[in-house]
């Protein structure tokens, strides 16, 4: 599994694409925060600060969430891009078990979603902390109650999660837009149309999706709200997420052209 893991990250090394791709990813997460905080967004940055509850950190990351689809889109033609070029013939003839090939891609990408979401998230703190400082309004520190645990799970988690979900679903598909417009449609859509629907599915659909999970983990949701899960209900319910994305996506990738 080592040999396998170190092919896999040598074809991100070298491939321009990919290597674009978080490029764009670390830019979003960074650059929109820093625009939007550095010209004329001090003031809003500070009202939502000086808000009671753990949704007010929330607004410090609004650019990070840009970086997180740009990190699904990286995922996805991370197992489906060699498909098209006919790349994948070589690591088919190099590594015989098609699982370990995605398994492995999966391991990569959440290890990097975790550290990318830790580095710009530290980086988008200091950022939007020190223009604050700099125009004279109050600023956060880390030791602020739950500011720590959001800034080390909220886009930590969110990189890894919707990586590993496009990873599983782009090799099952085997191309990357359509995977990565699935991804964002379905975590969407169960959301836009609880307006129209009983208040029994808004109460209760809602806060399953990864996203909403996410923000319950990062401690961003606020308890009685719709969206919010109690811990051991959050952590299984993104485990069964993962589990059935790599189950669904395994298989796929195994047994789809044999």
């Amino acid at each position: 599994m080592i040999t396998i893991l170190h092919a896999e990250l040598i074809k991100v090394r070298h491939s321009r694409t990919l290597r674009a791709v978080l490029a764009i990813t670390v830019g979003l997460s960074l650059g929109i925060t820093a625009l939007v905080t550095a010209f004329g967004g001090a003031d809003v940055l500070a009202e939502y600060q000086a808000v009671d509850g753990g949704g007010r950190y929330e607004i410090l990351f609004f650019g990070s969430t840009f970086g997180v689809w740009a990190y699904a889109f990286f995922a996805a033609g991370f197992a489906a891009a060699e498909f098209r070029n006919g790349m994948i013939n070589y690591t088919f003839a190099a590594t015989a078990n098609r699982n370990r090939v995605l398994l492995a891609k999966a391991i990569l990408v959440a290890a990097g979603g975790l550290i990318i979401g830790i580095v710009t998230s530290l980086i988008n703190f200091a950022v939007t902390q020190g223009v604050l400082v700099a125009t004279g309004h109050p600023s956060l520190s880390l030791g602020e109650p739950g500011l720590l645990r959001v800034i080390l799970v909220f886009i930590p988690a969110q990189l890894a999660v919707w990586g590993v979900l496009a990873v599983f679903l782009g090799g099952a598909l085997r191309v990357t837009t359509p995977t990565v417009l699935i991804l964002l449609l379905g975590s969407l859509l169960p959301v836009l149309v609880a307006e129209f629907l009983p208040t029994a599915w808004g109460d209760t659909v809602p806060r399953w999706m990864p996203g909403a999970l996410i923000e319950s983990l990062a401690g961003l949701s606020v308890p009685g709200s719709p969206g919010y899960l109690q811990l051991p209900l959050a952590i299984p319910a993104v485990a069964v997420w993962l589990i059935a994305f790599a189950v669904a996506g395994l298989h796929w990738y195994r047994t789809r052209d044999v």
